[in-house]
């Protein structure tokens, strides 16, 4: 009987949790809280850059353990999905999507358990200017 008891201890355990890395970090669905511009042009994300989106109705990314995964969108109260697949770039510094042939690349400023941090580049419509955009998530 104790036999069967420590052999069920060491059964227990030996089984554990995959370690957390960027790859669980990033196997789940997010919803969009907030964006940013860098009006400034400091290349820095400043706090009074943030503006809080909507939760509802929500605009959510999901990603899977197969490198695929889901953009939701509401706009208007019509609803778009867009399914891409995804894998990380540059020593998981950079998210590759890829929808409808289309590719997107993302700086991932920040990945923690409940938040995401996900800058992009745009062009200033009024001149040639570049300035950096982020769309922040958090766990859903």
């Amino acid at each position: 009987m104790i036999c069967l008891a420590g052999i069920l201890m060491l059964d227990a355990c030996g089984k554990s949790e995959p370690a957390e890395n960027p790859y669980t970090r990033l196997e789940v669905t997010w919803r969009l809280v907030a964006t940013a511009t860098d009006n400034n042009l400091n290349g820095q994300l400043d706090a009074n850059e943030i503006q809080p989106v909507a939760t509802s109705p929500a605009q959510l990314l999901k990603f899977n353990y197969d490198s695929t995964g889901n953009e939701h969108l509401v706009i208007n109260n019509v609803v778009e999905d867009y399914p891409f697949t995804w894998q990380f770039q540059n020593t998981f510094h950079q998210l590759l999507r890829i929808i409808s042939g289309d590719t997107i690349i993302s700086q991932i400023d920040q990945l923690t358990d409940n938040s995401l941090y996900l800058r992009n580049y745009d062009s200033v419509f009024y001149d040639t200017s570049i300035i950096a955009t982020w769309k922040i998530y958090q766990k859903k």
